[in-house]
């Protein structure tokens, strides 16, 4: 007796024949159609593929005709060649549908003389704007280095934050006057960013400890603990219900803002996390190393969903274009990466 099970959110279909699961397999892509779902993946051995939800139906059909294609061969290839029952992938694996988008390296950005550690997209894609260690900022457009700007504006860009390594947080107007200095972290401030709404900061600090300030009075709102080594980078979620935080301990951790507890653990990466950032849908999560690798993690799972490779050195930011579809990378090996 063969048993198969296919996973999809809280739906589970079992079948009692390969025939069955023939029909239930393709009963799935046809309930990805219905969703336009954007991708997929197999945990355990990552098997991934990408699945981009097009503006015409036949080209989503086309597509999911030949992801389906390319997954029945390969359950078949196993079961034919290595005598695997698909019962097996009951026991030890899971298809299960996400919205993840399957990245691969674009372009590699050149200009900088000496490391380079962080990079960030302006508000509106276009741009990509670098810091390093030749003690200069560039911006691109394309593939022209076109100038310098300030980083850490609140969203509605009337003011700016700034961490420091004298141990505060500094809030300043656009106008160049000085709103607050936020004092509570022990060592120096690693990071700060703005909530979504821009009414709430959360800073990281070398002092291992994540915090959530209250813009307008000040205040501490909450404290983060856990981590066991500096934290590197803290960031809200697009909803601005959880921070996610990343550190020298090798974890990235998932915290609720309403009451200060960690949620979920992150591990994977062989060395200490650089930088951290949600995805726009607020599913998926990207971080990187000084093991080299750019990392994607399923927010719901917990689990590691791709892993990129390509800069030479360590890879000391991350960020996220505004519509998700592209990410920049910053490295050690003078590079920064577009992914998408």
């Amino acid at each position: 007796m063969i048993s198969f099970t296919v996973y999809y959110n809280a739906c589970t279909v079992q079948s009692s024949s390969e025939a069955e699961y023939n029909f239930h397999f393709n009963n799935l892509f046809r309930t990805l159609s219905s969703e336009h779902c954007d991708g997929l993946y197999c945990e355990k051995d990552k098997l991934y593929g990408g699945m981009n939800t097009d503006s015409t139906a036949i080209q989503q059909n086309d597509k999911i005709s030949l992801a389906e294609k390319e997954i029945d061969s390969i359950l078949k290839t196993w079961v034919r060649f290595f005598s695997i029952d698909i019962g097996w992938i009951n026991e030890f694996n899971k298809i299960i549908v996400r919205y993840a988008k399957y990245f691969k390296l674009l372009k590699f950005f050149l200009g900088h003389t000496d490391c380079v550690n962080s990079v960030q997209f302006s508000s509106d894609g276009s741009k990509i704007v670098s810091s390093s260690d030749d003690k200069t900022i560039r911006i691109y457009f394309e593939d022209t280095w076109i100038g310098s700007m300030m980083h850490n504006f609140s969203p509605d860009s009337s003011k700016i934050v700034l961490s420091s390594m004298d141990n505060t947080i500094r809030l300043w107007d656009t106008l160049g006057e000085e709103l607050k200095n936020l004092e509570g972290h022990s060592s120096l401030v690693t990071d700060v960013q703005f909530s979504p709404d821009g009414q709430t900061i959360v800073s990281s600090s070398n002092d291992s400890i994540v915090i959530v300030w209250d813009v307008k009075s000040g205040e501490r709102l909450c404290q983060l603990l856990g981590h066991s080594d500096i934290v590197s980078k803290a960031q809200f979620s697009p909803d601005g219900r959880y921070v996610v935080s990343c550190s020298h301990d090798k974890t990235i951790k998932i915290w609720s803002v309403a009451s200060g507890k960690e949620l979920k653990q992150l591990e994977g990466h062989s060395d200490l996390v650089n930088d951290v950032q949600y995805l726009p849908n607020g599913q998926i999560i990207v971080s990187c190393s000084w093991d080299g690798t750019i990392r994607f993690w399923d927010v719901k799972s917990s689990q590691e969903i791709q892993n990129l490779e390509g800069h030479t050195g360590c890879v000391t930011g991350v960020d996220v274009s505004p519509d998700g579809g592209i990410i920049g990378s910053s490295s050690y090996d003078h590079k920064i990466g577009l992914w998408g």
